[in-house]
């Protein structure tokens, strides 16, 4: 386990409270703070938007979305 810029555990446990949902990067200072700005509010956005790009890549590649082509009644059927 791993806790990178997390102060010891007290034994008393009425000090150990202020740890709880604490936001680690304050203890790296301000260029720590602006990476995770960075990365979890900017990077996001292209990350998600590139990962949907693929899936929908492999989708069209693969021709999962002509699943129903079988199905299909002709025009001239119709």
């Amino acid at each position: 386990m791993c806790l990178v810029g997390m102060p010891e555990m007290h034994i008393d446990p009425t000090k150990n409270r202020w740890r709880y949902m604490i936001d680690t990067s304050y203890y790296g200072g301000m260029l720590d703070k602006s990476h995770e700005d960075f990365y979890r509010y900017i990077m996001m956005y292209p990350a998600l938007a590139f990962f949907f790009h693929c899936t929908w890549c492999r989708i069209k590649d693969n021709d999962k979305d002509n699943f129903l082509a079988k199905w299909r009644v002709p025009a001239e059927e119709a």
